[in-house]
């Protein structure tokens, strides 16, 4: 299990804080939830790949879940106990601008399903006002009624100019994180294709 570090604060807040969209649409208790998350998985990320520069720990990342999923050894990053248990301390309020949490009759188990209707959604569809790529994938999202995890792996990892520096590709890639629970399946030559200009 990865030691976690102080969550609260370790994120850039200028990562947050030059994000006029982020701060238009979420309230500051929701930021720092938010960071809090970001966090979670940077730390995840950081001990995964030994990088400590977080923007080139992303890419490494990205470069082991396409490579493992293309050679149909799916890896979960988070396990659902861990997941949920940390997710215990996030306000509920702000994971619902993320997910719905399903819960399973037949069996013991949660699942995180995306809410076309929160925050999160609005957030990509505002920078895709004037991103191209958030507009692909805002309207991708929107017709598949979920994240499509296989096509955000390979185009994190196929796109080196990606700067994970930016809050917005930081937020895609946690949510991509947090949405892997089991294997990816099917379909993955028709991933988005998007230009590598980030």
């Amino acid at each position: 299990m990865i030691t976690m570090i102080n969550t609260l604060g370790c994120t850039d807040h200028n990562t947050f804080k030059n994000d006029e969209t982020l701060n238009e649409i979420f309230t500051p208790n929701e930021i720092h939830d938010i960071s809090t998350l970001i966090d979670y998985t940077d730390d995840i990320v950081k001990s995964k790949t030994n990088q400590k520069d977080i923007n080139h720990a992303y890419h490494v990342y990205f470069d082991i879940l396409k490579d493992s999923m293309l050679a149909n050894n799916y890896i979960i990053p988070i396990s659902n106990k861990m997941k949920f248990n940390f997710l215990k301390s996030i306000d509920k309020n702000t994971i619902k601008e993320f997910w719905h949490i399903h819960h399973s009759k037949n069996i013991n188990n949660e699942e995180l399903i995306l809410n076309r209707n929160g925050k999160f959604l609005n957030y990509i569809k505002e920078i895709g006002k004037s991103d191209s790529i958030f507009n692909d994938f805002y309207h991708f999202t929107i017709d598949m009624g979920d994240i499509y995890k296989a096509g955000l792996i390979i185009y994190f990892s196929n796109n080196d100019k990606i700067n994970f520096n930016l809050a917005q590709n930081r937020i895609l890639a946690m949510v991509c994180i947090f949405s892997i629970s089991e294997e990816i399946k099917g379909q993955i030559i028709e991933s988005i294709t998007i230009p590598s200009n980030h």
